[in-house]
């Protein structure tokens, strides 16, 4: 049979025609797939601006990058994608912006956000600030991706601080020019005032600077203060329209009652009317001329009241508050006298000395009530003593006399021995005693009860020589050594407790044993040894005469670096202090434990502080060692919430000066934030903030409510 090579081609066409469709949609399906692959592989990796085109097995890469090495990252992961055969990378680079600005502005339930910001995942970290802390409000985003950004930690913790401080104002503006803040708006309230301007003249996050600030109060109706003075003190609160007032007010108080102490809880508000300075400064100056008396600023309606020595007193107090207000204030005063009805002497003495086994009281009392009653508190404060009355009734005495002479007697009883004289508005009290706390704190003490009055205070101390005794604690392993020479019984158990304290989840071996000696600086010297030691991961305190030494090895340099400091400044006299401390080596690190939800850790944060212990040293910042395990388990919480900020709040009771409480938490609250930063917690991620008294969470009725108002909080801030 005769071969016919075209009928086979006409039959290979269909054939062709065939594996050539085949080939085209396979070839469709293979780009199809690589792309998804690979954009997938570039969203895991953090790098969703890149985007993949194929022909074939070949890769285009497109879109704009951070910097180079991002760039360089992308190229990376499309090539590592299974079944790409070459990656031709054509990215760019975001503009880069010469002045990096961001930010933020509130006004009429809109927040509007401008500027730059470095990257897509930094945008959503943003939006989600400006959701958690304005969830009510409308979120306009304006921002733009540009290079030239400042350290993203302090940019971002910048960014953060600023929305903290845009929710407090009614309305307003927060800017970061690179990492300089300004803040420019009208605050909200009184509080939120207060809070904006302690922020701002507080602790700022690392490396933001204050370029601007412009924050209004917010305004009051009515616009009211008060000032009431009475038994050499003067309280007063209210409004005033600015800090500056505020401080010219304080001023003159203490100008006007040199001899009087002075509280101030007036707060910054808006609304005040004009000259409402003069009329305010005005009534002081006329209070400070009374016996006692309240002086009450309505807008520009004055109410002044009182009582003055004299009636010729009363009146030029009448006249001179009229004709010292502005043109536009109205007034009305109420300012009545007394008599005086014994001889007045000069200089008005009243003293009080110990003598024979007797209390002597000689010189004047103003009134037979006065006396009566300073006799009576005599039979208190000195029981089982003889008291003997020399007193003679006289008039000139100050308003502050019963204050001074208690504040002399309760000096005077716990000394044991010596005089207390009052002069005028001065009291002297001298003696001697053994207890060097009791020589360096009595002066203070006496000051602090002697409102109204200066105070001379001299307190001799004789020294008994400090033990010449050798005490070491050890620590090793899982195991606490307490051996050496201890005073008394007494200490040795309180050692031992004080040891099972600071280390609850070791053994603890006592081999002290007791030696003669007296001393009231020895145990709180072995005891800050303990708490030293406890710091560390092994090693030894050593107290040899007066020398306490610390050795061993201590996870950190911050670690370190706190025992040296309070072995070289805490230490009371004649105890001197050494140390010798080792920085471990870093190791393999330690696994760590799973990350929790934010609302997850705040429950966890919650129940920790609850089933522990946070103390501190009475009227004092510093932490009672006591609290070291809890705190512990705090940072470790605190470590399992990377994507959280800490505030850490302290709060205190209603006893005492208002702003000393502040303050006081305000310490205490970086003391706790301190010891954190010091157990691994990053210092950036907390916020020591102190509210006083002013969040209770129970009535400050009895000591267990004001126990419960004494505390430290913990609240997630997100990031």
């Amino acid at each position: 049979m005769k071969c016919r090579p075209m009928r086979w081609l006409w039959g290979l066409l269909p054939l062709a025609l065939l594996c050539w469709v085949a080939i085209v949609g396979d070839r469709a399906r293979v780009e199809t797939d690589l792309h998804r692959r690979t954009q997938e592989a570039l969203a895991k990796a953090g790098l969703p601006w890149a985007m993949s085109a194929f022909s074939g097995r070949d890769a285009i890469l497109t879109g704009n990058a951070v910097d180079d090495s991002e760039k360089n990252n992308a190229t990376e992961v499309a090539r590592a994608v299974y079944g790409v055969r070459i990656v031709n990378e054509q990215t760019g680079l975001i503009e880069e912006a010469k002045q990096y600005t961001w930010s933020a502005s509130l006004e009429d339930g809109r927040l509007r956000l401008k500027g730059f910001v470095p990257t897509e995942n930094d945008r959503k970290t943003i939006m989600g600030m400006a959701r958690a802390s304005f969830p009510k409000f409308e979120v306009d985003d304006r921002m733009k991706l540009a290079r030239g950004a400042p350290p993203k930690d302090a940019w971002l913790g910048g960014v953060n601080f600023s929305f903290k401080q845009l929710e407090r104002l009614k309305k307003g503006r927060v800017e970061l020019d690179g990492l300089a803040l300004t803040v420019v708006g009208e605050a909200e309230d009184t509080q939120g005032y207060k809070l904006v301007k302690t922020a701002l003249g507080g602790r700022l996050p690392s490396g933001v600077s204050i370029k601007q600030e412009l924050v209004s109060p917010a305004l009051v109706r009515p616009f009211t203060w008060h000032a009431e003075f009475a038994g050499a003190k003067l309280a007063m609160s209210g409004y005033v329209p600015s800090e500056k007032v505020k401080e010219e007010l304080f001023g003159a108080a203490k100008r006007d009652f040199p001899r009087a102490s002075v509280a101030d809880r007036s707060e910054v508000a808006g609304g005040a009317p004009d000259g409402w300075s003069k009329a305010a400064v005005a009534s002081l100056q006329q209070l400070a001329r009374l016996e006692h008396g309240a002086a009450d600023l309505r807008d520009a309606v004055l109410s002044f009241k009182g009582q003055a020595a004299d009636e010729a007193t009363a009146e030029s107090v009448r006249k001179a508050v009229r004709g010292a207000l502005p043109a536009q204030f109205k007034s009305s005063e109420q300012v009545a006298f007394r008599e005086a009805s014994v001889k007045p002497v000069s200089p008005y003495v009243t003293s009080a000395a110990l003598e024979s086994g007797a209390l002597v009281l000689s010189g004047h009392a103003p009134n037979e009530e006065a006396k009566v009653n300073l006799l009576a508190a005599a039979k208190v404060r000195f029981p089982g003593r003889r008291i003997e009355d020399r007193l003679q009734l006289a008039a000139g005495a100050s308003d502050a006399w019963r204050t001074c002479v208690d504040a002399g007697l309760v000096g005077l009883s716990r000394v044991g021995n010596g005089r207390a004289t009052l002069t005028d508005r001065r009291i002297e009290l001298s003696g001697e005693t053994e207890d060097e706390a009791l020589a360096n704190s009595l002066p203070g003490d006496v000051r602090a009860g002697a409102k109204g009055c200066d105070s001379d205070v001299k307190i001799a101390f004789k020294a008994a020589p400090e033990p010449d005794l050798v005490w070491q604690a050890s620590l090793s392993g899982n195991e606490v050594v307490l051996s050496g020479d201890v005073p008394s019984d007494a200490v040795k158990q309180d050692l031992s407790q004080s040891a099972q304290r600071y280390f609850p989840a070791m053994r603890i071996l006592d081999r002290q044993k007791i030696a003669s000696g007296r001393s009231p600086k020895w145990p709180r010297v072995a005891e800050s040894g303990l708490k030293m030691l406890a710091r560390l991961k092994k090693g030894d305190a050593r107290l040899a005469g007066t020398e306490l030494s610390v050795s061993g090895e201590a996870a950190d340099k911050a670690i370190a670096g706190a025992i040296h400091d309070q072995l070289s400044r805490d230490l009371p006299p004649p105890y001197r202090g050494r140390d010798a401390i080792q920085v471990a080596v870093a190791s393999s690190p330690p696994p760590t434990a799973p990350v929790v939800k934010v609302d997850e850790c705040q429950q966890l944060l919650i129940s920790t502080t609850k089933a522990g212990t946070i103390r501190f040293e009475y009227g004092k910042a510093e932490l009672h060692a006591d609290s070291y395990p809890t705190l512990k388990k705090l940072a470790d919480v605190i470590n399992r919430c990377p994507a959280a900020s800490i505030e850490i709040s302290g709060h205190t009771d209603a006893d005492g000066d208002r702003a000393r409480n502040q303050r006081l938490s305000e310490r205490r609250a970086k003391s706790v934030a301190k010891f954190l930063a010091e157990s691994g917690v990053g210092a950036a991620r907390l916020e020591a903030i102190g509210y006083g008294q002013e969040r209770p969470i129970a009535p400050n009725d009895t000591s267990e409510n004001k126990a419960q108002n004494r505390r430290i909080d913990f609240t997630i801030k997100t990031r």
